[in-house]
């Protein structure tokens, strides 16, 4: 079963491998920076982390259909973000996020246009 992708897992990363690429390419060396950058992305890859905890973690997940969600927190709710659906859906904003529609306030007729839940991920009876 394909969870998403954890973008937080990702972010930390990709920022130490940029650390790893940063000290390799002050060597001096006849080596292109894509051969330097695939150097660092190998070292990352045979480290081993312990103890390492993401207490929030982001995942990014696409569906067969190109719907496009994240998974995010919110002050320890989990929050699940429809980023590109095919849903096209009219809400108010959301109180607590910057121009996000609001998907627990129902449908409205002038509400702002944004990305829903798309019709295969909701009861037939909503």
């Amino acid at each position: 079963m394909d969870h998403g992708e954890n973008i937080s897992w990702l972010a930390f990363r990709n920022g130490k491998i940029k650390e790893i690429n940063d000290c390799l390419d002050n060597l001096d060396s006849s080596d292109s920076a894509v051969i330097i950058k695939q150097t660092a992305i190998d070292i990352f890859n045979g480290l081993t982390f312990h103890g390492i905890e993401i207490h929030e973690p982001n995942y990014r997940f696409t569906d067969s259909s190109g719907n496009v969600f994240k998974l995010s927190w919110f002050g320890g709710a989990p929050l699940v973000w429809c980023m590109q659906t095919s849903a096209i859906v009219h809400r108010s904003l959301s109180p607590d996020v910057p121009n996000a529609g609001d998907l627990d306030s129902g449908l409205i007729a002038l509400g702002f246009e944004c990305y829903g839940v798309p019709p295969e991920y909701l009861d037939s009876t909503d």
